[in-house]
């Protein structure tokens, strides 16, 4: 009940602020939808947040000129990387159009806004990054051995980010950062934290928060 709670607050939230937003000349309307399946009872309550950050993603793999873009990388990690740093703050104005929780299956369907211009940086500085290094930079895969982020939204001058044990974290913590850029793609600023501040047993979720400037055009999560 807690975390349906937490998750009805932050749509709340989201459509407060996006009310107050309008799309620039660089931005696209997007749509996307999808229905996850739990294997397990519990899981139906991550399930609706699961369905909602699946679904936004769709909506911007299947942008016409987001793939135009992503066309331009070769690197498969690399891709999956700028779609999840995009999915995480280049989209605004987010519209739940609908919501069903059936059974075991929870479905969203969603409209927003995506700005591409803020895209054009991110990819331009991964391109630069794969040229001057042969590390490929952020995983593209938000997980690791202890934790695996479900899903995570900018919400002012935070982001909030919701994850999962994948063992018990009775006695230590996992490190989560996020670096911030401007339009340019320059960084601004490296914001870092070590959750959960509590004990969290495996299967378990939890909510983070980690401050990130107001004025950042796009910033990069990764676990430690």
């Amino acid at each position: 009940m807690k975390m349906i709670t937490k998750s009805m607050a932050l749509v709340f939230i989201c459509l407060m602020a996006s009310s107050f937003y309008c799309p620039g000349a660089s931005a696209e309307e997007i749509r996307g939808k999808y229905c996850y399946s739990c294997l397990k009872r519990g899981s139906l309550v991550i399930a609706k947040d699961v369905s909602y950050a699946l679904a936004l993603r769709n909506a911007v793999k299947e942008n016409t000129t987001f793939k135009s873009l992503l066309d331009s990388i070769d690197d498969c990690e690399t891709k999956k990387s700028v779609l999840e740093i995009t999915a995480g703050c280049c989209v605004k104005h987010i519209k739940v159009l609908k919501e069903s929780l059936k059974e075991r299956t929870a479905c969203t369907e969603l409209v927003a806004d995506l700005d591409i211009a803020v895209v054009k940086s991110i990819i331009s500085r991964k391109i630069q990054a794969l040229e001057s290094s042969e590390k490929k930079g952020f995983d593209g895969v938000i997980s690791n051995e202890q934790v695996r982020i479900i899903n995570y939204k900018r919400e002012g001058s935070f982001v909030t980010i919701l994850y999962q044990a994948k063992e018990d974290l009775l006695y230590e913590s996992v490190g989560m950062s996020i670096t911030s850029f401007d339009i340019k793609g320059r960084k601004i600023i490296r914001s870092a934290g070590r959750f959960p501040l509590g004990s969290l047993s495996r299967g378990k979720v939890r909510w983070a928060s980690l401050p990130v400037p107001t004025d950042a055009a796009s910033f990069e999560l990764e676990l430690e």
